[in-house]
């Protein structure tokens, strides 16, 4: 997986937690906003009760 998506479907509490380097960035997407990162440069994580949230998550492979 080369490029990630994240596209908030319902919002909550729950924050995405963007790791790039040595600093870690929170996010709490709200409703019809969304991130893209490169999944190779970057960890990503979230922080909040199951269920609180809804994200449509996409995953794209860069043809070889």
């Amino acid at each position: 997986i080369d490029v990630v998506g994240l596209h908030c479907l319902r919002s909550g509490d729950a924050t995405t937690l963007i790791k790039h380097g040595d600093k870690v960035h929170q996010y709490n997407l709200q409703e019809g906003h969304g991130i893209i990162f490169e999944n190779q440069e970057v960890l990503h994580a979230r922080d909040g009760e199951v269920g609180d949230r809804i994200l449509l998550r996409v995953w794209i492979e860069r043809p070889a």
